[in-house]
């Protein structure tokens, strides 16, 4: 499960650049079933996130 975790991380890291840490509590959200609100300032690509966490899932 790690080895798969952290290839769905460095896959995200490809688009998203400056937020290790939040894409690993993201990340660690969904393996969990669980939820998180993103907060941060405006034209970061929040709205994108799931997009690209759920294209490096399937």
């Amino acid at each position: 499960m790690e080895k798969e975790a952290s290839l769905i991380l460095e896959e995200l890291k490809r688009s998203v650049h400056g937020k290790d840490k939040t894409l690993k509590k993201v990340l660690m959200s969904m393996l969990a079933q669980g939820h998180i609100l993103l907060d941060d300032v405006p034209g970061v690509g929040k709205k994108r996130w799931p997009y690209l966490l759920v294209g490096c899932w399937i």
